[in-house]
């Protein structure tokens, strides 16, 4: 349990990290301005990387049910708390509000256990929807980023009401995306089966 706990540590620490050290708003930014460090490119791959990795651990963890899952697991909503605390000190300059990175692992782990409250609230039909959309929500909050950059002064989007106005656009476009054309082809998808097909074969 301690080694996967540290692991888990150090690939969160890296992750983050590299997003303090080399992430440029620049690459979000319409216009023929790039980011003054190629190391910028990188910063998603990294995280991607180090994420994913942790990700697997914290799955081990719990299958393990080793300490670290098992404190996680009743700590869920403490740090759901903390992560909500890091935001607003945050939003009020006292602390980096992307430290939170550091604690999606374990937040991670500890919903596995459905128990706590913010499992049971994750597991209601707000939250469900927005696991339905999210792969929507993933592929347009870029673009919405570009829109509104274009749009709106970068003094107005680098604040909490700019957040909550990229959020909430997002989430309107990927709601619309879900419904008027994910959700449709995924039941053509499944409508569709090749002839060779096992549910189809002659045999």
């Amino acid at each position: 349990g301690k080694v996967r706990g540290g692991l888990i540590a150090v690939l969160a620490l890296s992750g983050y990290l590299a997003y303090a050290a080399g992430f440029d708003p620049a690459i979000l930014l319409p216009g023929l301005q790039g980011p003054q460090s190629g190391f910028a490119h990188w910063v998603a791959l990294i995280r991607a990387v180090c994420g994913f990795i942790a990700g697997g651990v914290a799955f081990a963890c719990f299958l393990a049910r080793d300490a670290l899952a098992r404190a996680c697991a009743r700590g869920t909503d403490a740090i759901v708390a903390l992560i909500g605390l890091v935001m607003l000190a945050g939003y009020a300059g006292l602390v980096p509000p992307d430290g939170i990175m550091l604690l999606f692992p374990f937040l991670i782990l500890g919903l596995m256990e459905p128990r706590s409250s913010s499992a049971r609230i994750l597991s209601g039909a707000p939250a469900r929807f927005l696991g339905q959309i999210s792969y929507s929500l993933y592929l347009v909050h870029v673009p919405v980023q570009y829109v509104l950059g274009a749009l709106l002064p970068g003094a107005v989007l680098a604040t909490l009401t700019g957040d909550l106005l990229v959020l909430g656009v997002a989430l309107l476009v990927a709601s619309g995306s879900y419904a008027l054309f994910e959700r449709p082809v995924r039941a053509w998808l499944r409508a569709w089966r090749p002839a060779w097909s096992p549910g189809r074969s002659g045999a």
